[in-house]
């Protein structure tokens, strides 16, 4: 089954609701789910208190979500979501202020990040948090790998992640 996603009529001006955060994430997991890939149970608020302590408070809204319905272990392409602990660990890793690791490659040296401004960036060992930035916010980074997602235009392979399908050439 193929699902459509418009991409004209209305669309959103601002940042998500709750709401939308909520059924961007639900869509998200059904994805996966639907796909047979291992999604893990929720977490609880108490799970992420330490998170939160450990970046001064500031969880971004989607992000708690992501970790309370599945504690954030689904792909985002080929880097795999983190835990709260494992983004506790990143984060001292990283050790930049304000920035947040959400996911990371699955040798653990590449790592996607909400920066400063909320936008998403790569960070690796090598050469730190790169210049450019992979979307200008993590809710529209999220939203668009949603509506990705749900057009068929990825693909679950075990030990590598969510890989892009290759487009049919038209005849």
């Amino acid at each position: 089954m193929v699902i459509t996603v418009a991409d004209e009529g209305n669309k959103r001006k601002g940042e998500m609701s709750k709401e939308e955060q909520a059924q961007c994430v639900s869509d998200i997991l059904f994805w996966f789910r639907r796909n047979k890939t291992p999604v893990q149970d929720s977490s609880t608020s108490e799970d992420l208190q330490p998170l939160a302590k450990a970046l001064g408070g500031k969880l971004a809204s989607l992000l708690e979500i992501l970790l309370m319905e599945s504690k954030n272990i689904v792909f985002y392409e080929d880097k795999r979501g983190m835990n709260a602990e494992e983004i506790i660990d990143a984060y001292q890793t990283i050790n930049i202020e304000g920035v947040v690791p959400f996911a990371v490659d699955l040798d653990g040296n590449d790592y996607l990040v909400i920066g400063v401004d909320g936008e998403v960036k790569e960070w690796n060992e090598d050469d730190g948090l790169e210049e450019d930035e992979v979307h200008a916010s993590f809710e529209g980074y999220v939203e668009e790998y949603r509506n990705n997602l749900l057009a068929s235009k990825f693909e679950y392979v075990e030990d590598c992640g969510c890989m892009a399908k290759a487009s049919k050439a038209r005849k």
